[in-house]
């Protein structure tokens, strides 16, 4: 349960009772004081009621946590150190020697990273413990005031008035101010590690699943050579829980499909078609599609944010940009806009990447159009079916749309709902003009 769990009803109940306190009114007549002492010790009652839970979290353990993750900072420090003393041109020489040089490097390059990327974590642990530790420091504050508190109106009969009400409203105050700050700082600082930790497991510059017909390593220096494409965000994880999801025949196929592949980043490719839906018939198609051209060619072929795409008006932004974050995340639309083939149908078009990324593009803004007038026929909000063309889902990544970097990709790949091979096919009953507009600026 977390400090916010637990602390924000009190805290704001808390705040509510400091401000009674502030308009609280006592008669001085002695007469009253048996009743004005009944009020304040149900007040004392009450805050301890209120707050008697302290903020969780055990420092012990967070620290024990954090020296976990100082251990894994010191084995990749030195599995890196390992690494930047290893002189592969001393024993062997040729391509395959260079192509082991580059991957021990790529290699140390990653451990280092993880080196200090764990010790950010241990370090926001050690800080969240002091941090837990304060926080409960001010609760048990909260404890001795109110104890401080119900002594005295346990003496009230000795003690002046006047007096007695000031002290009492003062024990109070504070008791309440501590607990306050008690679950406040735990609250915030249960959030701080939080985002560093989550920020940690994002870093990681290891692969965090697997995925069928790539070994660990393969996967790492396809992720290291391709940048964030095309295994970005959460693609690999998807591949491989689609793989889970098919029958033991269907699971051969594909891993015939991936032995056969030429590359790693043909296999890659080949995954992240599989992810995005695509029906073993399609897939096979596509492999061979990709398979006639070598890893230099893929992103060409595939990677939309090699092109300058080009928007047809001034009024369809939005949609250029969804044919776009489609490609991102579909590989075999990409395949159909950029290089000309439909998987799904083992057809070719003719025409040019323009031609086609301007069919691509009225297309979609046609089906936006004809949601919105059917949204507003049910006075369904605007945006309310959208989810057929884009889900938005992202990690990682930039704001690029071809080489010039225009289409906005937020925090990384966006995931389509549109996984189906059978999505909404382009008409080719008519061209479109040539592109003409501004560029897309999404």
């Amino acid at each position: 349960m977390s400090a916010s769990d637990v602390g924000g009803a009190a805290v704001r109940e808390l705040w509510r009772m400091l401000d009674e306190i502030q308009e609280m009114h006592f008669s001085l007549d002695p007469r009253d004081l048996l009743h004005n002492i009944g009020v304040l010790g149900a007040m004392v009652e009450r805050v301890w009621t209120i707050a008697s839970q302290p903020p969780p979290g055990a420092p012990g353990d967070i620290e024990a946590a954090a020296g976990l993750w100082r251990d894994v900072s010191a084995a990749n420090q030195t599995h890196t150190d390992d690494l930047r003393a290893m002189d592969v041109a001393a024993v062997w020489s040729g391509p395959a020697a260079d192509g082991c040089t580059g991957t021990v490097r790529r290699l140390g390059d990653r451990f280092e990273q993880a080196s200090s990327l764990a010790g950010r974590a241990s370090r926001a642990l050690v800080d969240l413990a002091d941090e837990i530790r304060l926080a409960r420091r001010r609760h048990a504050e909260m404890g001795d005031h109110l104890r401080a508190a119900a002594n005295r109106l346990a003496a009230g009969a000795s003690w002046d008035v006047v007096d007695l009400l000031r002290d009492v409203a003062e024990e109070l105050v504070e008791a309440i101010r501590a607990a306050i700050d008690a679950y406040q700082i735990a609250d915030a600082a249960g959030a701080t590690c939080a985002a560093v930790l989550r920020g940690v497991a994002d870093q990681m510059p290891f692969p965090d699943t697997a995925v069928p017909g790539m070994s660990v390593f393969e996967l790492m220096n396809v992720i290291a050579t391709s940048g964030d494409r095309p295994l970005v965000g959460d693609v690999a994880r998807r591949a491989a829980d689609r793989y889970a999801q098919l029958g033991e025949g269907a699971q051969q196929v594909v891993d015939d499909l991936l032995v056969s592949a030429r590359s790693p980043e043909h296999r890659a490719w080949l995954l992240a078609a599989l992810a995005s839906g695509a029906s073993l018939e399609t897939l096979a198609n596509f492999a061979d599609r990709i398979g006639e051209v070598d890893e230099a060619g893929l992103a060409e072929l595939l990677d939309p944010t090699v092109h300058l795409l080009v928007q047809q008006t001034s009024t369809t932004c939005g949609s250029a940009s969804l044919v776009v974050a489609r490609m991102l995340n579909d590989p075999v639309y990409a395949l159909e806009v950029l290089g000309g083939y439909d998987a799904t149908t083992g057809t070719t078009d003719a025409g040019t990447i323009e031609e086609r990324f301007a069919a691509a593009e009225l297309e979609a803004k046609a089906r936006t159009n004809e949601r919105q007038r059917g949204q507003r026929r049910r006075a369904d909000p605007p945006v309310a079916g959208r989810h057929r063309d884009l889900a938005v889902g992202c990690r990682g990544g930039d704001e690029r749309h071809g080489g010039r970097r225009r289409v906005r990709r937020r925090s990384g790949g966006l995931r389509l709902a549109e996984r189906s091979s059978a999505g909404v096919r382009r008409s080719r009953a008519g061209r479109a003009r040539r592109p003409s507009g501004a560029d897309v600026r999404g």
